[in-house]
């Protein structure tokens, strides 16, 4: 119909309507009158509703598929259901596209694509359809070089989909280590530890197993690196047990320990790890030259003179690592805080804890010496009350450790040789001079596989291309023209260690952390395309669309409301 036809037809219809309605009004009875009206104007309206056209619009989505694109990983079932939905449009495997142009307005099924996939990929969008309810080891993570004696963390995330319990295991060489229980149709993280015993190269495994035994063995390599060698001066007030365990442990563990017992004021007697004593021996700069750390306590630090105590304030700003084993009467010494120190005679056993790791120690303590921090100091070694015992300062260059444990002996004494190794080995290490840290070579992606290409990274702070060889041959670096310090270069390596000039290299077999590399495709193929969601509109998702309404609805209404009206005046 044209315009006026439209307008005719619809000031009819109201006219009707009117009319109907004041013939029910002027009615003597007055019985059900809303109802009749109701069926009069129902009854006009879809009168009129038969006359004219009659749709409505809405946002609907546009199923335009046009072909599906198969990725490691796909549901045969769901992609074979997907398709006849969709009209059977042709499917493809991913590594057959002629064009990764191609890929737009597609459907991808599977785990995706990896990031040297997505970078080659022009800016397209296309609807990823990933697996659901993957089950399995779905990350993980673990620190690849330690210094010996320090723990192993291996933490990540896994997802039982069965209907029994599972259990997630380390294991090494002498079997089980550390474990937990996973529940049914449940995902959690775990983080299983163990402290390696031997140093070198070693491979742990991590072991899902459930009802029918074990379901996934994948390799933990792990490189336990000998502790650095120290150059480490002793100063003590007197001869007491907590200073001869401590020279006794790190003389074992291979560092050097030059200890000085004050014998009067600023008079010292050393023995030195040539095995010869000397007296008379003073504090002075010479003496703190090339040295990594000062370790003293309360009194030897309150008996040194003005130019000793001088010349170890210089030497710390300038590196020199300082722990200070302190009570009440320590001198503020750079720590810009108090100690608090009330008497009790009864011993308690205090649960002490490091802020940020999992390194945890019960150690019996009389009375407390409790450090109030200032604002440059940072708590290091707190119990379950949040009272600090151990506390880090920075001084320019150098760190201040202020310890009030003067009793960690008894750990040696009790047999709790692993407490001890565990504190002590903190301790040192957060206060230790800092040395520049060695060429080290980074690559990526996090777990390289055989047969793929291993991208290697390194920092170089010369003009000179890096020699870096892995097995005996040259790897060739390319300087990065923004970033000159940058060198880069890919590589194919052969599965299990690789020995590189700068450190060891564990590539994995093509069955290694399958799951977990597959997650990774998965979060990144999403990750690209939040970027691209800026383009989204132009595939054509939804567009509005007009949907015309049956006739056949109008048509009842008519014969119901003519029906209500006729019995409706039978009844009066």
């Amino acid at each position: 119909m044209s315009g006026w036809e439209n307008d005719i037809v619809i000031t009819a219809g109201i006219s009707t309507a009117i009319v109907l309605c004041l013939m029910e009004i002027r009615r003597r009875k007055k019985t059900r009158l809303w109802w009749r009206l109701a069926a009069s104007v129902s009854l006009s309206v879809s009168i009129l509703a038969l006359a004219l056209p009659s749709w409505f619009s809405t946002s609907m989505e546009v199923t335009r598929v046009e072909h599906i694109i198969l990725t490691d990983g796909y549901d045969t079932d769901s992609v074979a259901a997907f398709a006849r939905r969709h009209g059977n449009p042709p499917i493809e495997q991913a590594d057959t596209m002629l064009d990764p142009a191609d890929i737009d307005k597609a459907d991808v099924f599977g785990n995706g694509f990896t990031q040297a996939e997505l970078s080659a990929m022009p800016s397209v969008y296309f609807h990823f359809h990933p697996v659901q309810n993957a089950g399995g080891i779905l990350h993980a993570n673990w620190r690849h070089h330690l210094p010996l004696g320090e723990r192993l963390h291996v933490q990540g995330e896994v997802s039982n989909n069965t209907s029994g319990n599972s259990m997630i295991m380390l294991a090494g060489a002498a079997g089980h280590l550390d474990s937990i229980s996973i529940g049914p149709r449940t995902m959690v993280g775990f983080d299983l530890s163990v402290i390696p015993k031997q140093e070198g190269r070693q491979v742990y495994r991590l072991l899902l197993i459930n009802h029918n035994g074990v379901t996934t063995t994948e390799p933990v390599p792990v490189t336990v690196d000998k502790p650095r060698s120290l150059k480490i001066l002793m100063l003590s007030g007197m001869p007491g047990f907590e200073s001869s365990f401590l020279h006794n442990w790190l003389t074992a563990q291979g560092d050097s320990v030059i200890s000085n017992t004050l014998v009067s004021r600023n008079k010292y007697l050393r023995s030195a790890p040539t095995g010869k004593d000397t007296a008379n021996e003073q504090l002075s700069a010479h003496l703190l030259q090339g040295l990594d750390m000062l370790i003293a306590d309360g009194p030897a630090l309150t008996a040194l003179d003005k130019a000793a105590r001088q010349s170890l304030q210089d030497a710390v700003s300038h590196g020199l690592g300082l722990i200070v084993m302190a009570d009440s009467s320590y001198p503020a010494f750079y720590f810009r805080g108090t100690i608090h120190s009330s008497p009790d005679s009864v011993a308690r056993l205090v649960h002490l804890h490091v802020p940020g790791r999992q390194d945890t120690f019960s150690l019996p303590v009389t009375g407390s010496a409790l450090i109030a921090p200032g604002d440059l100091s940072q708590p290091l070694v707190l119990d379950t009350h949040g009272s600090n015992y151990v506390v880090l300062s920075l001084e320019d260059q150098g760190r201040i450790l202020l310890s009030t444990l003067g009793n960690t002996y008894t750990w040696q004494l009790s047999g709790k040789k692993d407490s001890y190794s565990r504190f002590w080995s903190l301790l040192i290490s957060d206060a230790a001079r800092a040395r520049p840290a060695p060429l080290s070579v980074e690559f990526s992606p996090g777990f390289p596989v055989t047969g793929m290409p291993v991208n290697l990274r390194i920092e170089h702070e010369s003009d000179s291309i890096p020699a870096i060889t892995a097995n005996g041959a040259l790897i060739y670096f390319s300087g990065q023209k923004r970033l000159p310090f940058e060198w880069t270069a890919p590589g194919w390596l052969a599965r299990g260690w690789q020995q590189l000039a700068a450190g060891d290299l564990f590539v994995y077999g093509s069955e290694d952390w399958k799951a977990v590399r597959a997650r990774e495709r998965v979060e990144q193929t999403q990750n690209y395309l939040s970027a691209q969601q800026a383009i989204a509109p132009a595939a054509g998702n939804t567009s509005l669309q007009q949907v015309a309404i049956p006739r056949f609805y109008f048509v009842l209404i008519i014969f119901l409301c003519l029906a209500f009206l006729w019995i409706e005046r039978k009844l009066d």
